[in-house]
């Protein structure tokens, strides 16, 4: 069963081959044949012609002076002449053998189509290709000149031009296939090593390329299957860090939360000090619930189909001064102060006000957990153009300039946040951007490690 391209390819190539070769049979032996025959016969009434007009020029003579100066034209013409009456006799042959017979049935009329290809009413064993004039001399025609030529010598070089044709259609045929070949290697070969890489991703193996390095459409698909399945290889990686941090940030509080819980149910904890696990129960299951909210609400930043803003416009000054009024407690524990920098007494925003809340809480909130105690955040807000600049500082002890391209993937937490911040989730930032980005607005961060860090974003001015 044919199954690959390029043995259909092979297949439709000799039926091309076997098609072709009977067409040129018999539909070229055809026009050559009638070509040739119409080309020599040209040339025999040309002769024909010229020798009719020098017999013309002998006004006068004899029919026996005209044979004899017939004779010493068809010599020098090298073709077979005769000279008959109009009788049917023949006056002269060239080949002297049917000299003087007479044939009954000649008729010049019949020559109204130029010429005949017969045996001349059986006189010839041959068939013969036969012109005929009439030859005038002085007042009255003399007879008929006829010039003939075996039907041989037509297929001789009927022959000769077939068989020219024969090779130029087998050559062609034997360079379409060199073509062929050619064709398997640029087209069947890479897209056959594509199939198998594609098969090799299939099952899973995205870890080697396809490798075809060729500037064309076949080398772009390569390169298209390659990027994908490196994307697809990143994503399933990114899948993997995905559970394992969320199994890493839940698996914390829950053993909290169950080892308090068994401890005072067998009595380790005595009932006096009830209240004070309780406590901890309740930050452990708050914790919990923001983690899960986290998730959720990154989930749906994510899903561009189901994610909608509420857009209105709102004083953003006002937004970040209830929004640090809530940080008042944890500011007032490590001894925090809060530096708010206006350019105006409002400044109107357009944008999602619960989303733009859920921004300015998590960076002030990171800005907090690494802030050293007694310093200061700086929150400055300002206009250019027609974008808004919100900016939030920090000095606590910075990003690594590695890790900053990074800060903004889902669960990612630099070794130094992990060792300050034993309860972040890794997913703050990661839903920040989400958020800026789906309000078609830009964040940045500068941070030097042990000097602190800024976060600005924009929004668009309100009217």
């Amino acid at each position: 069963m044919l199954r690959s391209l390029f043995s259909k390819f092979v297949l439709g190539y000799l039926l091309f081959g076997v098609i072709g070769f009977l067409a040129v049979m018999v539909f070229s032996n055809t026009f050559i044949w009638d070509n040739v025959v119409r080309t020599e016969a040209t040339e025999l009434y040309r002769q024909a012609a010229e020798i009719s007009a020098q017999l013309s020029d002998s006004s006068g003579e004899a029919q026996t002076a005209l044979a004899g100066r017939l004779g010493t034209l068809s010599r020098v013409l090298n073709e077979r002449t005769l000279l008959m009456g109009a009788d049917g006799r023949v006056l002269y042959d060239s080949v002297t053998i049917h000299t003087g017979r007479t044939i009954d049935a000649f008729d010049p009329l019949e020559w109204s189509a130029g010429y005949r290809l017969d045996h001349f009413y059986g006189t010839f064993p041959e068939e013969q290709l036969s012109v005929c004039l009439p030859v005038v001399s002085g007042p009255s025609r003399s007879g008929y000149l006829l010039v003939m030529k075996p039907a041989g010598a037509l297929r001789s070089r009927f022959n000769e031009i077939v068989n020219g044709a024969y090779f130029v259609f087998f050559l062609v045929y034997g360079l379409s296939l060199l073509l062929l070949f050619l064709f398997r290697r640029i087209v069947t070969r890479p897209l056959h090593q594509i199939t198998q890489g594609s098969e090799r991703y299939a099952r899973g193996e995205l870890d080697t390329p396809i490798g075809l390095d060729r500037d064309d459409e076949m080398g772009r698909l390569a390169k298209t299957l390659d990027l994908m399945a490196q994307k697809v290889d990143e994503l399933d990686a990114s899948q993997h860090r995905f559970v394992a941090n969320v199994s890493h940030d839940f698996r914390s509080p829950l053993t909290n939360i169950s080892g308090f819980l068994e401890a005072m149910l067998d009595g380790t904890i005595p009932p006096e000090g009830h209240e004070r696990y309780l406590r901890i129960l309740k930050s452990e299951t708050e914790r919990l619930t923001g983690l899960t909210q986290n998730l959720l609400n990154l989930h749906a930043a994510s899903d561009r189909t189901g994610y909608y803003l509420n857009v209105t416009v709102f004083d953003i000054n006002a937004v970040i001064k209830a929004v640090c009024e809530s940080f008042e407690g944890a500011c007032e524990e490590r001894r925090l102060s809060f530096d708010l920098t206006f350019d105006a007494k409002e400044r109107p925003v357009s944008a999602d006000l619960g989303k733009v809340q859920q921004v300015l809480y998590n960076l002030i909130d990171n800005a907090i957990k690494f802030s050293p105690q007694g310093e200061t955040i700086l929150i400055e807000t300002y206009e250019e153009g027609e974008k808004v600049f919100v900016s939030v500082r920090d000095n606590g002890i910075g990003i690594p300039k590695e890790s900053l391209p990074r800060i903004w993937e889902r669960f990612y937490k630099t070794d130094a946040s992990r060792g300050r911040d034993k309860k972040g989730s890794g997913l703050g930032l990661a839903i920040v951007k989400e958020i800026i980005d789906a309000h078609g607005e830009q964040i940045d961060c500068i941070s030097t490690e042990g000097a602190g860090s800024k976060f600005t974003f924009t929004l668009p001015a309100g009217e």
